[in-house]
């Protein structure tokens, strides 16, 4: 996950540094375990198809996510959808899925290798 701020860093503009970081237009959310789970690769993701307990995934460290990172999720389906931590990380000090409402967006923060602080919108 590119951060916006390492690319201006490197001589990017930061119109050019949010275009290399993306914004993912159409994520589709599947399974209902962390291990069927959609990687969530973008800073921005908009997840358009989700039923059920369909699930995404933050990254973890070794899948490119760095401490100070940000991921934005918002589900923009008719249904509820989970947002599972990665591998052994943790999302506000537990492992176990977000339940991210119809509408809802999902701020997160990342803080170490390991942890995840988050915010649901009202």
């Amino acid at each position: 996950m590119a951060r916006i701020r390492d690319l201006m860093g490197t001589g990017n503009s930061a119109e050019s540094a949010k275009a290399i970081a993306g914004t993912a237009g159409a994520i589709t959310a599947a399974g209902t375990t962390q291990g069927a789970a959609t990687l969530l690769s973008y800073e921005t993701n908009f997840v358009t198809t989700a039923g059920g307990a369909d699930s995404v995934v933050l990254p973890t460290a070794a899948q490119g996510s760095q401490a100070g990172d940000s991921c934005y999720v918002f589900n923009n389906t008719s249904t509820t959808c989970q947002v599972f931590p990665g591998g052994s990380d943790v999302a506000n000090n537990s492992t176990s899925a977000i339940s991210l409402a119809q509408s809802k967006t999902l701020i997160c923060k990342r803080f170490n290798n390991t942890e995840w602080g988050y915010i649901v919108t009202a």
